[in-house]
């Protein structure tokens, strides 16, 4: 449900629909674009996701619901040099927050 997808991300992560039709659409936040598409197959949802690079990963991750903290992916420092953190939408997408040591 394309609707419901972007209702989540608007309201749970602050991002802004820029673009939005029956089965593709697009939101924004700062300089992140997250693109959709509509898919019926809930398995390819399930075996999605996406890495998004932040700066204050501490910070965001303290301003999150955490019901939405995927519950084997809080907040940690990881041996590839990021410190990061994953949620699961409500199609099953896996979404990583990660901030690298620079």
């Amino acid at each position: 449900n394309m609707k419901e997808t972007l209702a989540f991300y608007e309201h749970h992560l602050g991002f802004t629909q820029i673009h939005s039709a029956e089965d593709y659409s697009i939101i924004r936040r700062d300089t992140i674009q997250l693109h959709f598409w509509l898919c019926k197959d809930r398995k390819i949802c399930e075996a999605s996701g996406c890495r998004i690079r932040v700066d204050g990963v501490a910070e965001l991750y303290k301003t999150l619901d955490a019901s939405l903290i995927h519950p084997n992916a809080r907040l940690a420092s990881k041996p590839w040099g990021a410190k990061e953190f994953s949620i699961l939408d409500l199609n099953g997408n896996i979404v990583t927050f990660a901030e690298y040591a620079t």
